[in-house]
């Protein structure tokens, strides 16, 4: 009769937490839903950011090629790109 009363707590328990575990996927899902359709509304927002010298670049190309060329990047670090050159430092 133990044994019984054992089995029908265990079985009851169970369901509980079966029951907890349903209903608890159910609320995140019903949060997922939720919060993919807000982000479907969202656009996205765009921030551009021009540098301080951008409009005298812009109105002098010429001088935008001399400020490339003398460039940190141009100072003879630039590895090349067959095998068989050798980096420069």
């Amino acid at each position: 009769m133990a044994d019984v009363k054992e089995w029908k707590q265990r079985c009851e328990e169970f369901r509980k937490e079966s029951n907890d575990r349903r209903l608890k996927i159910r609320d995140l899902e019903a949060k997922i839903d939720l919060l993919s359709g807000q982000l479907a509304d969202a656009k996205p927002e765009i921030i551009e950011k021009l540098p301080d010298d951008y409009e005298e670049l812009k109105s002098d190309p010429p001088k935008r090629k001399r400020n490339w060329r003398q460039s940190p990047s141009r100072d003879g670090r630039i590895i090349g790109s067959d095998p068989d050159s050798v980096a420069r430092a």
